[in-house]
Formats: structure tokens, C-alpha cells, sequence
């Protein structure tokens, strides 16, 4: 038995909406995997500063071809990124990134992540006194 014309239109609709909700859902995840790599990118970090052991990790995160763009020069590639970025910092001994408000939109064949966040980098020269700067709800 064949749909009637109603049920036609309304296989129609739900089609529609379905493709809609894949598109939309699909964002989501996009959206998602990019958060996880900057979350997991200022964790990191902070480790990678004063760990050699997790520069080769923090490196990792970054393409191959990319160019990082920091305020006192630019690096490209990956291959000894860790090194360059946390030579300038030697001298401190504890930092903590805090990063948040991520506005994350993509070229419109997805190829390119374009991301505006606020970080907020808080750098101790020593990490004797690193409690003494870092508690958080205590009296």
C-alpha cells in the first residue's frame, strides 16, 4: 500500500528534520573536540612549563605546519615548539593558565576552527609561596 499524500508530505518533514538535527549534532561534536583541545591544551601546559617529560605531549597538540604567534616572536611548526615557548618563562617557577568563554566558529568547509577565549595567565617566580597566591575558598 503506498503513502497517502499526507503521509508522503509528513516522511518529507521528518527527513528534513532529521538531516537537520545530523548537521546540527555534528556541530555540537565539532564544537565539542575543539573545546577538549584548548581545555586540555591549558592543562597541559601548565605541567609542560616545568616538566620536560610533557613537552613532547603539549607539542603534540599543535599541527605539524601551524605557526603559534606569541607576543614576543612567532614559531612554526611543532618540532621544538615546547622549548621556544617556555624558554621566555625560565625564570618562573609555577604558572596556572585559566581559560574560559570559548567563541568557536569554522570555515565553511569546516577545514579551519576560528577561536576567541579570555585566558587569564598567572605566572609565581617562586613555588615556595605558590599556596600563599592560589587558595581558593578558605578563610
Amino acid at each position: 500500500m503506498a503513502p497517502s499524500p499526507n503521509q508522503s508530505e509528513e516522511i518529507t518533514a521528518l527527513r528534513a528534520q532529521l538531516s537537520l538535527l545530523q548537521r546540527q549534532i555534528s556541530e555540537i561534536q565539532d564544537i565539542q573536540a575543539v573545546q577538549w583541545l584548548l581545555n586540555h591544551y591549558t592543562a597541559l601546559h601548565d605541567d609542560a612549563c616545568f616538566d620536560l617529560s610533557k613537552r613532547q605531549e603539549w607539542e603534540n597538540l599543535f599541527a605539524e605546519d601551524g605557526v603559534a604567534v606569541y607576543p614576543f616572536g612567532q614559531h612554526k611548526g611543532r618540532a621544538g615548539k615546547g622549548s621556544w615557548a617556555f624558554s621566555s618563562v625560565q625564570y618562573f617557577e609555577r604558572c596556572q593558565l585559566l581559560s574560559s568563554n570559548f567563541d568557536i566558529t569554522f570555515s565553511p568547509d569546516k577545514s579551519k576552527a576560528y577561536v576567541r577565549t579570555n585566558c587569564i595567565a598567572q605566572w609565581v617566580k617562586k613555588k615556595e609561596i605558590h599556596h600563599d597566591h592560589f587558595d581558593e575558598g578558605t578563610f
